[in-house]
């Protein structure tokens, strides 16, 4: 009989100071932009998945989605908070958005637009918004299995921070110990 029965979740925090932000080109017929409160409905297009309520209170709460297009057609969209408490999906962590940073968050591209690389064009464009706007650092993370959003990231410039674990039982996410990665540790005053 099992008495412990629970699976280790590694998300990948990744980072970008900004300072270079790479050449890439808009894929054709992709336009990129961010999303009218009144168009949110495009997103369930995108991701039938979408919960129309919970994308309406991401808004509200000052959070900004871009949403990219493909032949008119809706393709990707990713969250932007730069602001609050941000929670790390997947991990039972949260993490205070300090001044100058912000997070990405809640991508999802259409399966019939993968493999186009609208997300990494769609990550240098909010990179090239945010700079702009004077932040200097930006969050993103990832599950270590999503190896297509892994390479997404990298292309647009992200780099490796740190590993978070978390042991997943049925609906609880439990926070693992933070791990030392390439000799560095997150503080856990960041917790």
């Amino acid at each position: 009989m099992k008495m412990f029965a629970g699976r280790i979740r590694t998300m990948l925090l990744q980072r970008h100071n900004l300072t270079f932000l790479g050449a890439g080109s808009l894929p054709d017929g992709a336009l990129i932009g961010k999303l009218h409160p009144a168009d949110i409905g495009l997103l369930s297009e995108i991701n039938p998945e979408v919960e129309p309520m919970l994308e309406t209170s991401k808004l509200s709460a000052g959070h900004i989605c871009y949403l990219a297009m493909v032949d008119g057609r809706p393709a990707h969209y990713s969250w932007v908070q730069s602001s609050g408490v941000h929670s790390v999906a997947g991990s039972g962590r949260k993490r205070q958005v300090l001044p100058g940073e912000f997070w990405i968050y809640a991508c999802f591209t259409a399966a019939s637009a993968r493999g186009r690389r609208i997300y990494p064009a769609t990550l240098r464009r909010i990179l090239a918004d945010y700079k702009n706007k004077g932040f200097h650092t930006a969050w993103i993370y990832v599950s270590d299995e999503n190896t297509a959003s892994q390479n997404g990231i990298a292309r647009a410039g992200f780099q490796l921070d740190s590993q978070l674990h978390s042991l997943c039982i049925r609906s609880t996410t439990i926070p693992l110990p933070e791990m030392l990665f390439l000799g560095r540790t997150i503080s856990s005053a960041r917790n």
